[in-house]
């Protein structure tokens, strides 16, 4: 009997052995299905991503480029009014736009490559600097000029004040820096 115990207890172990084989490559097969499945999902979800990164960026970079435009064209109005006053002229010291009235400056304009971060320009305010730097968008300009009156604004074309506004701050700065005649002949035209 022992014979004939050890015998079946021998086809059992390797009836067991053979399921526990079965299930095993089961379970593998149905892991590798699970993973393939998973993967498959994490390529569509990471394609998604990507499309959805490249919209953003071109719309970003399309923002950018419409808000650079806008800051330039605002920019180029700026400078033209400026430079329309009596004795005034463009000057690039220190790679900058300035318009000048003899050979002080009145309007520092900043350089072209910052116009992503919005229109900025400094003027001198005497009269009115209190008042304009209690708005976000102006701060005293650097290098001790803020203690003499100056006063540098930096906008984006959207939240920009009204353009007679800045207008009327170049007016002033004109007015503050240009020799009484030249005040007199731009008060002459009228």
């Amino acid at each position: 009997m022992t014979k004939a115990r050890s015998a079946r207890t021998t086809k059992r172990s390797s009836a067991i052995k053979k399921a526990a084989k079965k299930k095993a490559s089961a379970k593998k097969t149905a892991a590798k299905k699970k993973a393939s499945a998973k993967k498959k999902t994490a390529k569509k979800t990471a394609a998604k991503k990507t499309a959805a990164k490249k919209t953003t960026a071109k719309k970003t970079a399309s923002a950018t480029r419409s808000t650079r435009t806008r800051a330039e064209a605002l920019r180029e109005q700026l400078i033209a009014y400026a430079n329309a006053y009596p004795g005034a002229h463009e000057d690039y010291p220190w790679g900058e736009v300035v318009t000048k009235v003899r050979k002080k400056v009145f309007v520092f304009h900043g350089a072209r490559d910052s116009l992503d971060r919005g229109v900025g320009f400094s003027v001198k305010l005497p009269h009115s600097g209190a008042l304009v730097l209690g708005q976000p968008f102006a701060t005293p300009t650097g290098y001790g000029l803020g203690r003499a009156g100056w006063v540098s604004v930096r906008v984006l074309p959207d939240e920009a004040p009204p353009l007679e506004v800045m207008k009327s701050w170049i007016d002033e700065s004109y007015r503050a820096v240009a020799p009484k005649r030249l005040i007199a002949e731009l008060d002459a035209r009228g």
